[in-house]
């Protein structure tokens, strides 16, 4: 099953449906993924189970970790610079329906009273206080462990960015921030993933 799925990644099937319609449709790909003829092709259940099993343990962290080693002892990685850089990846889950909400009633203009201010100001703190590590703002993430942030990951995929055009636009899926070999582009280590 792990080997259909990095199949999938390299043959572009954007879906594990997909995946499994050309399993079933066509014996000679099933065979390239490692399943014999007499194998039942897995649901897409068994699937989801396995890539829960997987993100939960740490053999992707250990494998990444022994790439490395080897590629520095095969002499592939020489590079003296490393870069740290940002990609979008799109998560292929459907994305939730928002809630609605209830609309506010209108702020009163002009500023706040200094009671007004202090009751605001307190409000705020106890807001601050209570955010989860990726509701915070990234200069307070910056000194929280990789292990923490991985298990504190949010389930709401939806990033918002501004484009060259001053609006917001809306992706579905994390984003991953990766230190990179310059000259090999052998990702070294990743600093964090977070939202959109």
């Amino acid at each position: 099953m792990i080997q259909s799925l990095i199949v999938r990644l390299v043959e572009w099937i954007p879906t594990i449906k997909d995946l499994i319609k050309r399993l079933v449709n066509d014996p000679l790909f099933r065979f390239d993924c490692g399943f014999l003829v007499s194998d039942v092709v897995p649901s897409e259940a068994s699937y989801s189970r396995m890539i829960d099993v997987i993100s939960q343990s740490d053999v992707l962290n250990h494998m990444q970790d022994t790439l490395i080693q080897t590629a520095f002892i095969e002499g592939f990685i020489c590079d003296e610079h490393l870069a740290i850089d940002a990609t979008h990846f799109e998560s292929r889950d459907a994305a939730k329906p928002s809630e609605k909400k209830e609309p506010t009633p209108p702020q009163k203009r002009g500023r706040k009273s200094k009671e007004e201010r202090e009751d605001w100001l307190a409000k705020q703190a106890e807001i601050e206080a209570n955010q989860s590590t990726y509701e915070k703002e990234i200069k307070h993430q910056l000194d929280t462990p990789l292990e923490h942030c991985g298990k504190m990951r949010p389930s709401n995929r939806i990033g918002v960015s501004k484009n060259s055009d001053g609006k917001n636009t809306f992706r579905f899926g994390f984003k991953g921030h990766l230190v990179v070999t310059i000259k090999s582009q052998y990702i070294a280590s990743r600093l964090r993933i977070s939202v959109g």
